[in-house]
């Protein structure tokens, strides 16, 4: 396989720079990447989320704010550039990468363009967008739902399906969802009302009775942007009410939330990607794992008081 690219970039050198500088740094901008494992004298193995086979990379060449190069080994073998050029609107990026696999013989070229060529050109494709929302938002993490929210409506399918859990509460029978739903209440930031929004639970934390929950609209959700002004004054899981102390949680630890989620939810894991894709809440191919979905939603943490 062999990927050549020329994107403008519009932001500076020095900041695009920062994303390529080392494979570990790979991972901030690529969501098909998982945690990547150092492997001693500058090797870096990067997991691919849907192969058994990392990616092993060194990085052979840096020169700050213009050019990175680095090199594979192992079952990928291959070689890569990536150039900054300051340009009129901020960065010109150009460069490659080639990746072979030599265990396939005469089969590789064969497996690689039927079977490999688009899953990697997906991986790049949605790092540019990344971060042409990181010049548009100043947040590479909350690009996607700051982006998204504007757009982001339910069809009335999508809005039954998310409104079952409401009817439940709705008829005194929230305590049939036992913790996985939870009821908010808050008070409108503009209107002064109190209002109601029944809310998955993603985790619940048994010893510290601290339930997190994440909003699938993003940050212009209406229950979300209401705590922020004013925080929430009452939960309801089933039958018990509790008076809520609240707290926003920061990236990391809402990327280990979205991973214990996925853990424990795997069917609601794997329909995760298609259904924000048919909501209009995330491109096709701009995510491949659920954890880097979830773990870029907004996220908040009740206890009780």
């Amino acid at each position: 396989m062999h990927h050549e690219f020329r994107e403008d970039i519009p932001l500076p050198p020095a900041e695009v720079y920062a994303y390529f500088r080392t494979p570990r740094d790979w991972t901030r901008l690529y969501g098909s990447f998982g945690d990547v494992e150092n492997r001693g004298n500058g090797w870096y193995a990067v997991p691919l989320k849907r192969s058994p086979i990392p990616l092993v990379a060194r990085i052979t060449e840096d020169v700050p704010g213009q050019r990175v190069a680095w090199v594979f080994r192992g079952t990928w073998k291959g070689q890569g550039e990536v150039n900054f050029e300051p340009g009129e609107t901020g960065t010109l990026v150009t460069g490659f990468e080639a990746i072979t696999i030599p265990c396939l013989l005469g089969l590789g070229p064969i497996i690689e363009r039927r079977l490999l060529e688009a899953p990697f050109q997906a991986i790049w494709d949605s790092g540019w967008r990344r971060l042409r929302r990181l010049a548009d938002t100043g947040s590479l993490l909350e690009a996607r739902p700051a982006d998204t929210s504007a757009r982001l409506r339910p069809s009335p399918r999508f809005k039954a399906f998310f409104d079952a859990p409401k009817w439940f509460y709705g008829h005194g029978l929230g305590w049939m969802l036992g913790k996985r739903f939870m009821a908010l209440s808050h008070t409108g930031r503009r209107s002064g009302l109190e209002r109601t929004t029944v809310l998955e639970v993603a985790v619940y934390h048994k010893d510290t009775r601290e339930m997190v929950v994440a909003s699938a609209f993003g940050p212009k959700a209406d229950w979300y942007l209401n705590i922020k002004a004013k925080p929430a004054h009452k939960v309801q899981v089933g039958r018990r009410e509790f008076i809520p102390e609240q707290r926003l949680l920061e990236p990391e630890e809402a990327r280990s939330v979205a991973k214990e989620f996925c853990r424990k939810h795997r069917v609601e894991a794997r329909a995760a990607i298609p259904m924000f894709v048919a909501m209009g809440g995330a491109e096709k191919g701009e995510f491949t794992d659920p954890v880097d979905l979830l773990a870029s939603l907004p996220m908040v943490a009740f206890r009780p008081a």
